[in-house]
């Protein structure tokens, strides 16, 4: 389900024993994108199967109007170094330069807040929501006008697939396994880097895609090539070649 990040791999050699051991023990290794299938044939030396995840194209649909204000949605949570959410907060402060109205909404999970999330404070335009439940959820989707997730060591980016079913245009790092389901302009941007300035640009030019009356319709297209029945179709056509054997 994850991508090992490789630096970490040579210095934790349980974990190695333990990864090569379930590997060794399985007829077939699955992972949720080409970078995280690179990744384990370059630390293990196998061939993986790639099934993306599916995302439930029923439960995360378009719909209603999208804020009054540039709103960015950003669900990961901001505790977790990884997801780079202080780099997306420094970006939008970039952001707000050009448009003093815009907004950024970010997960507020519901155990107690960490020093990260509580240095997120008091920053003027940002917004903490619960969005565990999931009509939070696909509320704080419809109404953005962009989704975005600055991660490294991301195998996929389920998230961003989320936004996607809902209309959404995304934002996303290019790294790993981001840049496979972000193919095209029509959906958002990528981004390289850690400079704020650079997010800042991409996360404009979506916010400016947003506005595109076939962007909607884009995104959708997108996220059904990953919908539940095909990811299900795909896991069925590997377990018939299994059993074929």
């Amino acid at each position: 389900m994850g991508i090992p990040r490789e630096e970490g791999f040579g210095h934790r050699r349980l974990l190695g024993r333990v990864m090569r051991g379930a590997v060794e023990g399985a007829d077939a290794l699955v992972v949720l994108s080409r970078a995280a299938a690179g990744r384990m044939e370059r630390l293990l030396g196998v061939e993986a199967r790639v099934i993306p995840p599916g995302v439930n194209t029923e439960a995360f649909t378009p719909g209603g109007r999208r804020a009054d204000q540039p709103t960015i949605f950003c669900g990961a949570d901001p505790a977790e170094p990884r997801k780079r959410v202080a780099l997306l907060v420094e970006a939008f402060r970039v952001v707000r330069r050009s448009l003093p109205e815009a907004r950024l909404v970010l997960s507020q999970p519901r155990r107690p807040a960490s020093a990260a999330a509580a240095g997120l404070r008091g920053i003027e335009g940002v917004e903490r929501r619960d969005v565990d439940d999931h009509g939070a959820l696909l509320a704080s989707y419809r109404e953005a006008w962009v989704s975005a997730l600055p991660s490294y060591s991301e195998a996929f980016g389920l998230v961003l697939l989320e936004a996607l079913a809902c209309g959404t245009p995304v934002v996303g790092s290019n790294l790993d396994g981001i840049p496979e389901l972000l193919d095209r302009d029509s959906i958002g941007r990528v981004f390289d880097g850690d400079d704020p300035g650079v997010l800042a640009n991409a996360l404009l030019e979506t916010i400016g895609l947003a506005g595109d009356p076939a962007t909607r319709a884009a995104c959708r297209l997108r996220a059904e090539d990953f919908s539940r029945d095909r990811c299900t179709e795909r896991y069925l056509e590997l377990y018939r070649e299994l059993l074929g054997r």
